[in-house]
């Protein structure tokens, strides 16, 4: 891979020319792209899917490659799996995946339901942060005008734990302005999945059990 560019910038190339040429001219750049960076969920998928679509079984170890990286992968990744082998006459591998795929999407609403809102009474966790990570994100909300203290934790969740769900709670300044909450979403750098609320008004109940937490607090002032 050109040394000039950084892998970011390499798999927005990648992602370009699959846009304008479409994604069969992105291959050549897809494999490419994975042998610097081989375990990049995104990559192994649309390499394994462009293989079996021209009929090559070297697919099928990139696609479980991302199904292993990425759950969301998992769906998409059985039925081209299960499709492919149907058309080579094997039925009874095909099968399995089929099966798994299913299994997958009802377990995937069961996730998305669990993740659709969040209560006082959860169970809410240590965040897990890297020291880096938690840093940027303490030096972010520092600077951010009108938040006074930060409270950060993780819900904890039967399905796809390895995704985490944060509650990120907020302590107003006295001068904070009535869309923080909107403001945080969009201008901090938020670790994945997460909820931001006020700890005020609707919000107060919640801040009993993440001050519970002596971990919680991540910045204050």
């Amino acid at each position: 891979m050109d040394g000039t560019i950084t892998l970011d910038e390499a798999w927005d190339r990648v992602a370009l020319i699959g846009d304008l040429c479409g994604e069969e001219e992105s291959l050549p750049l897809v494999q490419e792209y994975l042998r610097a960076k081989p375990d990049h969920a995104a990559a192994n998928f649309l390499c394994g899917k462009l293989l079996l679509e021209r009929k090559q079984a070297s697919g099928l170890p990139f696609l479980d490659r991302a199904m292993r990286a990425a759950p969301e992968a998992i769906g998409p990744g059985c039925e081209a799996i299960y499709w492919y082998l149907r058309e080579q006459g094997r039925v009874k591998e095909a099968a399995p995946y089929r099966e798994r795929g299913r299994t997958h999407a009802r377990q995937w609403e069961a996730g998305r339901l669990e993740r659709a809102d969040i209560a006082p009474d959860d169970k809410f966790l240590y965040h897990g942060l890297s020291a880096e990570a938690l840093t940027m994100l303490s030096r972010e909300l520092f600077l951010c005008d009108g938040v006074w203290r930060a409270y950060l934790v993780r819900k904890q969740v039967r399905h796809f734990p390895e995704k985490p769900l944060y509650l990120l709670g907020l302590v107003p300044s006295v001068t904070a302005r009535p869309n923080l909450v909107q403001r945080v979403s969009e201008q901090i750098h938020l670790p994945g999945e997460t909820f931001v609320i006020v700890l005020q008004g609707n919000g107060k109940k919640f801040e009993k059990p993440l001050t519970q937490l002596s971990t919680a607090c991540i910045m204050g002032r």
